[in-house]
């Protein structure tokens, strides 16, 4: 299931996080893995885009795709 958003969402994490760490929603209960997609890039490391995993259990449960940066597909 996507859900599609009309902005870009690898940017707005950028934003939030200057590149150096995970993005934890306020009473939120997913963790946005950001970190490990920025060092990648920085690294020139080939990466997909971010994932995102449960809080509680740390199982995925979404990834926003790099080639599809306004749509989040939840698993």
């Amino acid at each position: 299931m996507f859900l599609e958003t009309k902005q870009n969402l690898i940017e707005k994490l950028r934003e939030l996080c200057h590149e150096n760490a995970d993005y934890y929603p306020i009473g939120g209960d997913i963790i946005y893995k950001s970190q490990e997609y920025f060092n990648a890039k920085r690294l020139g490391l080939p990466t997909t885009g971010i994932r995102i995993v449960d809080i509680d259990t740390g199982k995925d449960c979404g990834f926003i795709h790099e080639q599809q940066p306004d749509k989040v597909e939840w698993f």
